[in-house]
C-alpha cells in the first residue's frame, strides 16, 4: 500500500489542481452503470488482514486473510491464503470462499526467475462444491520488472468469466505493481470491472441475471482481496 501513496502523490503533482482517475480504463456503457462500494472494517484503510465488509447493502460478509513472506537473498518464497464468507443480503444465500497461492523465485537487479502456484479459491454452498476461481501469474518463469500480471476465471454454478489484471491508471503512463483492477469477460465481451487500487468497487453491465450478478460478487471478494495482506506494503 505504500506504493500506492507514492503513486498517488506523483499523480497529483503531474495533475496539480485538476481531477485524478486512480481506476483502470473501461468503456463509457460499464462506465455509466453503478458502483457498487465495498465497505470493510479491517485495520488498515478498513481493510487489512481480517474484518466485515458490505457490498452496496447487497452482499455482506467476513475475511480472513495472511501472507507469509521468507527472503533469503536472493531467493522470495510468498505463501498466502483467504477464508471468506460471502452473503447476498436479499436472501441469505451463502457462499464460502477458501484460497491459497504461492511462489518461489529468485531475483537478479529486476529480473525475477521463479514458479508461481496458481492462486485458488473454492467455492463452497454449504457443504457442496459449487465453483473454483484460479488466477496465474501471466508473465511465465522469467519476469522482467516488479508488475504481477496475473489471469484466469471464474466459475461458479454453470456458469464462467475470465478475470485479466490491469495495472495501468486511467489518463497516467504509470503502472501499479499490483492489480489496480481485473476486467471480466464472458467470450471475449467485457461484462465488469473490478477496482482495487486503495479502494474495492464493482461495475457490471446492467442486464445481467441475478446469478451472474451473484458470481461477479464473489468474484469481487476473491480477486480484490487475494494476497495483498503484507505489513511491508500495508
Amino acid at each position: 500500500m505504500k506504493k500506492f501513496a507514492i503513486t498517488s502523490l506523483a499523480l497529483l503533482t503531474l495533475a496539480g489542481c485538476s481531477a485524478v482517475t486512480t481506476k483502470i480504463k473501461v468503456d463509457d456503457t460499464l462506465k455509466q452503470q453503478p458502483e457498487l462500494a465495498v465497505k470493510t472494517s479491517g485495520m488498515f484503510w478498513g481493510l487489512g488482514r481480517s474484518g466485515n465488509f458490505d457490498m452496496a447493502g447487497l452482499y455482506k460478509g467476513d475475511y480472513s486473510r495472511d501472507k507469509s513472506n521468507t527472503w533469503w537473498m536472493p531467493i522470495d518464497d510468498v505463501n498466502a491464503e483467504l477464508v471468506a464468507r460471502v452473503i447476498k443480503v436479499s436472501d441469505d444465500q451463502t457462499w464460502n470462499l477458501m484460497c491459497s497461492g504461492g511462489y518461489t523465485g529468485v531475483n537478479f537487479g529486476g529480473i525475477s526467475v521463479g514458479s508461481s502456484d496458481p492462486y485458488t479459491c473454492q467455492i463452497l454452498a454449504g457443504e457442496k462444491n459449487i465453483g473454483k476461481v484460479e488466477l496465474r501469474d501471466k508473465s511465465g518463469a522469467i519476469k522482467l520488472g516488479t508488475t504481477k500480471e496475473v489471469e484466469g476465471f471464474i466459475e461458479m454454478n454453470n456458469i464462467r468469466y475470465q478475470l485479466t489484471s490491469d495495472h495501468q491508471i486511467e489518463g497516467s503512463f504509470m503502472k501499479t505493481d499490483n492489480p489496480s483492477g481485473f476486467h471480466v469477460s464472458q467470450d471475449g465481451k467485457r461484462v465488469a470491472a473490478i477496482y482495487t487500487n486503495g479502494s474495492i468497487s464493482l461495475q457490471m453491465l446492467p442486464n445481467l441475471t441475478a446469478n451472474q450478478k451473484d458470481v461477479l460478487a464473489v468474484a469481487t471478494i476473491a480477486s480484490a482481496m487475494s494476497w495483498r495482506a503484507d505489513a511491508d506494503n500495508e
